[in-house]
């Protein structure tokens, strides 16, 4: 599969550049182009959700900053497809930061509701993982589909709200990198 996509920060963390195919990933999953535009020159951290995500965003850019190259896996998933991925990040001159994606694999899933943008939330939370997408349940993380049965989410409606952190197994993982 091993597509790419790249996009990159300048010295202030905003957005500086995206490539075709970061465009293509936003019709993808239904961002029309003209908002994909407006990303240039915004903070790359209004992009992340949650604190802890924000925060280890910003450990990350520094050891770049610091001379160096960093890879490592995460997923960004849809509510009826699973994707993994690899990121690097890389030094970009001037203090910049370059982003390059690899889509590893792609695998298709029954729908989550609770991954839809478009269903009704009440003001209850789970946590989800920025990185792996497994959602905290009896303080420890499953995956989402047990997890929306285990929290006995299929007949949940208004879903939760998903608020977003690291679990540990991430978090060594990526501070590692």
């Amino acid at each position: 599969m091993n597509e790419l996509i790249h996009y990159s920060v300048d010295a202030d963390d905003r957005i500086n550049f995206f490539d075709q195919p970061f465009r293509e990933f936003g019709a993808e999953n239904t961002v029309p182009d003209e908002e994909v535009a407006s990303y240039m020159g915004k903070p790359i951290s209004a992009f992340f959700a949650g604190s802890e995500t924000r925060q280890i965003y910003k450990l990350l850019l520094a050891k770049v900053r610091s001379g160096r190259k960093l890879a490592f896996p995460f997923r960004c998933d849809a509510p009826s497809l699973r994707r993994f991925l690899v990121m690097t990040m890389e030094p970009s001159g001037a203090g910049g930061v370059a982003f390059i994606t690899r889509l590893l694999r792609v695998e298709d899933r029954q729908p989550v509701a609770l991954l839809a943008a478009n269903v009704l939330r009440n003001d209850e939370m789970v946590r989800m993982c920025s990185w792996c997408k497994r959602i905290v349940v009896d303080d420890a993380y499953a995956e989402v589909e047990d997890a929306v049965i285990r929290l006995k989410l299929f007949s949940a409606m208004p879903m939760p709200r998903i608020t977003h952190g690291i679990c540990d197994t991430c978090y060594r993982h990526v501070t590692a990198a």
